[in-house]
């Protein structure tokens, strides 16, 4: 029998043709395959790994002590890494990846590279891929292909190692963001399978914690934890933003926005709603009712005084001390809320009634209030009650300010507001939330039923314009003044004359030298 030994060149790695006896020659093609690199490199490969290099080699590197200090331990197993079997380098590898993945908490991007790298080299992996599509359950394959393929591609290894760090150092920090962010979202007041339920909706924490106080209770409220949650939250995120932008702060936007989810009327009320907060008014829906009837109030009479071409109503004098039904010495609006089964109400464009009374009509209009709630007042004031106390004390909402005109930073009053021209019994009327005037002397408007300074009909007027009107706001006499004086300050509105007709203190009473001070506050219909 013959035999066929291999030359010389096939201890150096060169290229052989092996044949047995009586085998027909390779073709040129196949001697072409057989020279080439890669062919080249993988005889060497076998060679050297029939002499025992390659895996004396790699066990001297798995046997190094661990010198960058990323908690990895070298290995000192007797048997190198490569003589494993690949199954079980996989399953080593993923104990040990999994441990160390636990202990990276807070590492930087640099340290997580460097473990990924020497767990490769390790554990002699010929590559690792990661699946982050759900960051909670972080999916790492291992590949260990054969020995002798592994070995004699090590410096491939590396060079796989060394590409897939930066994509495997993101996977981990990912995972480790994630197990921070549902700490903090625990700490913010969620369960723990609620905050992860929320962060699989919503990956942003900041929204998530700022949104607590309103989640929180969705979810006590057994709101599903969904697309349409996350949904309703980033509306009501933009509408909060919208009110803040609007002069809120976030606090007090949150919490009119839960009450009444209509941005629009919460921007248009903001400057009521913002005076009155700041008064300490408590921010609960009777707020809310309130500032929207102030608004109606105003819009009714707004239509009351474009009734009729602007000339609609007359004044009328009140006088409660002579007969109620008695012709002439009351309003037909007064008539009729002390006895509406004898008197007609009032035609809304013929109809007579002094200041306060139309401010009445345009909240009844508004069926803010009732026939029973007027009358009651009448009654009261019969029975020595002042007009003076309804108004302050019971229709009230919030402080009662004080207009200088005088003064270009004092408040000035808004849509709705009752103004009073010293007291109710004066001068009531209602603004209108605008200003007008020349440039540098403009004034707040009411709507104002009187017969100064300019008809005898419901009129828009300014402020400055009726405390111009002089000879109407002073005493005509010294005997009232000595009175005044004597009772420091108190107001006494006279029965035989006009309801403007009236005692009040000179000097720093006067706004501006002319009238009784102005002072305006929000009420409260109903």
């Amino acid at each position: 029998m013959r035999t066929t030994e291999a030359p010389q060149s096939a201890a150096r790695g060169e290229s052989v043709a092996w044949r047995k006896p009586g085998e027909v020659a390779e073709s040129p093609l196949q001697a072409m395959i057989d020279q080439s690199p890669r062919m080249t490199a993988q005889r060497r490969m076998i060679a050297d790994i029939r002499s025992g290099t390659a895996p004396r080699q790699l066990a001297q590197l798995n046997a190094a002590p661990d010198s960058e200090g990323t908690g990895i331990p070298g290995a000192a197993s007797e048997q190198s890494m490569l003589e494993q079997d690949p199954d079980t380098r996989k399953e080593q590898a993923r104990e040990d990846l999994l441990a160390t993945i636990d202990d990276l908490d807070g590492a930087d991007g640099q340290q997580l590279e460097r473990v990924l790298a020497q767990l490769q080299e390790k554990y002699a992996l010929s590559k690792t891929v990661v699946d982050v599509d759900d960051p909670e359950n972080l999916k790492v394959e291992l590949y260990a292909s054969p020995p002798l393929v592994i070995a004699g591609a090590a410096l491939g290894i590396v060079a796989i190692a060394t590409m897939g760090a930066a994509y495997a150092s993101y996977t981990l920090r990912r995972r480790v963001t994630y197990h921070r962010t549902i700490r903090r979202l625990t700490t913010a007041g969620y369960r723990r399978d609620d905050a992860e339920a929320l962060f699989r909706q919503h990956n942003n924490e900041r929204d998530l914690i700022d949104w607590a106080p309103v989640l929180r209770r969705q979810i006590e409220d057994r709101v599903a934890i969904d697309e349409a949650m996350i949904a309703g939250m980033q509306i009501y995120d933009r509408s909060v933003t919208r009110l803040v932008t609007a002069g809120y702060r976030r606090h007090d936007a949150e919490a009119l926005f839960r009450l009444h989810g209509h941005v629009d009327h919460l921007i248009a009320w903001a400057p009521i709603l913002r005076r009155q907060i700041e008064d300490g008014v408590a921010i609960d829906q009777e707020m809310l009712t309130n500032v929207l009837r102030q608004h109606g109030a105003a819009d009714k009479m707004e239509e009351l005084q474009r009734a009729g071409d602007g000339k609609n109503l007359a004044w009328g004098e009140h006088n409660p001390g002579l007969n109620l039904n008695e012709p002439g010495h009351l309003t037909e609006l007064g008539r009729w809320i002390n006895d509406k089964n004898n008197n007609p109400e009032p035609d809304p464009v013929r109809g007579t009634m002094n200041c306060w009374e139309v401010i009445w009509f345009s909240a009844y209009k508004m069926r803010y209030i009732t026939w029973e709630h007027m009358h009651e007042v009448y009654q009261n004031e019969l029975e020595g009650t002042s007009l003076n106390t309804y108004f302050n004390e019971r229709i009230r909402v919030g402080a009662q300010k004080k207009f200088d005109p005088n003064n270009a930073d004092s408040g000035r009053p808004l849509r709705g507001d009752i103004v009073l021209f010293g007291s109710a019994e004066v001068h009531t009327a209602m603004a209108t939330g605008t200003e007008a005037g020349p440039e540098g002397k403009r004034s707040p408007e009411v709507f104002s039923l009187w017969t100064q300074p300019n008809h005898n009909y419901l009129q828009r007027v300014t402020i400055n314009a009726l405390l111009a009107v002089d000879s109407e706001w002073d005493d005509d006499d010294e005997e009232e003044e000595n009175e005044e004086e004597e009772e420091k300050k108190e107001e006494e509105v006279k029965s035989d004359k006009s309801e403007l007709r009236i005692s009040i203190r000179r000097g720093k009473d006067k706004a501006a030298g002319h009238g009784p001070p102005v002072w305006f506050f929000s009420p409260k219909w109903g």
